[in-house]
């Protein structure tokens, strides 16, 4: 079972969260979202989820970590629900620097250091991390350049025995 973290207006787990009301009108977009419609909808914070521990095979949260004022505690939520496979997606800062004339909302900004830091401080093993990159010079006299775009983070859980 898969549960996706802030699945706004593409949700994509078998239980989908997010803050979303009942019909809100996201900034990017320009319809309302009709949280009836989402499969499965739970209001909740990322901080606190409403889920007893271990229950999701893969807890999954894309463009969400950027947002939250207290980062570990989402990842430490995110654990404490998943059985097996925590995946995290966000915007690399150094990535965003080049894009930093338009208002994101965004809290926090990483790199992977920061992910390798707290994954050490959780009970997760074998974590991947790894920045996709683009061409800050989308010419081809120029194809060396290249900045980091956005943060891609797999770890699995510890298998605690009694």
């Amino acid at each position: 079972m898969i549960l996706d973290i802030g699945c706004g207006y593409s949700p994509r787990g078998d239980v989908n969260v997010d803050l979303f009301r009942a019909t809100t009108v996201h900034q990017f977009h320009k319809e309302p979202l009709d949280t009836k419609l989402i499969k499965n909808y739970v209001r909740a914070s990322t901080l606190h989820l409403p889920f007893r521990d271990n229950i999701f095979d893969v807890v999954y949260a894309s463009d969400v970590i950027e947002h939250i004022s207290e980062p570990f505690l989402m990842l430490k939520e995110m654990v404490r629900v998943s059985k097996h496979k925590i995946i995290v997606r966000c915007p690399h800062s150094l990535g965003e620097r080049r894009n930093s004339r338009r208002d994101t909302g965004h809290v926090n900004h990483f790199r992977p250091k920061w992910f390798w830091k707290a994954f050490e401080l959780l009970p997760v093993h074998k974590p991947k991390i790894w920045a996709s990159k683009w061409r800050a010079f989308p010419h081809d006299a120029f194809p060396i350049f290249q900045l980091p775009s956005q943060i891609t983070c797999v770890a699995f859980k510890k298998q605690l025995r009694g």
